[in-house]
Order: structure tokens, then sequence, then C-alpha cells
């Protein structure tokens, strides 16, 4: 759809011809946007590449003789693109160089940015502020005695009203 407009914008297609141009684009998709999608895809399955930290990791281990540092760390892409994934949401998400070079990019490329950090971050706090009003309780100590005696003072494990 943002192609399409894009193009209708530019003076590439007709006002009238834009939901012709966006069923052309789901019919029969460009490369360029073909691959996007498949981008988008990998990422939200956190399959994409991994960064230059995990990157190292997978040769250590694949280096070590013995095989001991595989049993340690046989999964390394999805683990590393999951905190990858959680850090973008977070207020320290413009100390990674891909949101950075997002940001610069300007246009979609910086809303998304944005959004992912600006979402993140007010889940977060939202999340510190509930539990510090005692409205998000969590499981409340191991130890039964304990968890009895506050269960008797009132409290209860998990979200309450």
């Amino acid at each position: 759809m943002r192609q399409a407009s894009e193009e209708v914008h530019g003076g590439k297609v007709a006002h009238d011809k834009l939901k012709a141009r966006i069923v052309e684009l789901v019919e029969n998709p460009p490369e360029d946007l073909r691959l996007a999608a498949t981008d988008a895809a990998l990422y939200q399955t956190f399959t994409n590449k991994t960064g230059a930290f995990a990157d190292s990791l997978r040769k250590m281990a694949d280096a070590d003789p013995s095989g001991f540092s595989r049993v340690l760390l046989p999964f390394i892409r999805t683990p590393s693109n999951i905190m990858k994934f959680t850090f973008e949401r977070t207020p320290l998400a413009p100390l990674m160089s891909q949101v950075r070079a997002d940001m610069a990019a300007g246009g979609a490329r910086k809303d998304l940015a944005l959004a992912r950090m600006s979402t993140g971050s007010a889940m977060m706090l939202a999340a510190a502020d509930l539990t510090m009003a005692g409205a998000i309780t969590g499981k409340g100590p191991g130890n039964p005695s304990r968890r009895s005696a506050m269960q008797r003072q009132g409290w209860q494990p998990g979200v309450h009203q």
C-alpha cells in the first residue's frame, strides 16, 4: 500500500488507479518488495542473520575440538535474535548500530524504530508502575510458611485489579 501510495503521489499512477495498483502489487510483487517481505518474515521468526557478538560465539563453539562448547551453546541464532528484538524495544535501543542507521535513514524506517522504542519503553514503565503499586505481585516467596503468612494478611499471587 505504501508503494502504491507513493506512486500515486509521485504521478506514476493516477489517483483512480490506486486500488488496482495495490491488487497488482499483491498478486505480482516486484523483487524488492518480495525480498523485503522475506526479510520481515525472518525477523519476526527470529531466524534472520545474527550480529557480530553471536557470530563470534558460534565461531568459538565451532572451533572447539572437544565439542564441549557445542553442548553448551547448541542454539545461538534464535536466542541472540530474541535478545536483539527485546533490546530494540528499550530506551537503550539507540546504542545499537542498526537502530541508529534506521533513525538516520528517516521515513518509515525511522518511524518504526521510534515506535518500537516508545512502545516497549511505555510497556516497561507501566509494568514497573503496577508492580510498585502492588497491582502486580508475582509468585511470592518460595518458603511455604512465609507465603502462607502473607496470604493470611491479604496478599494474593499474580495480577490484581
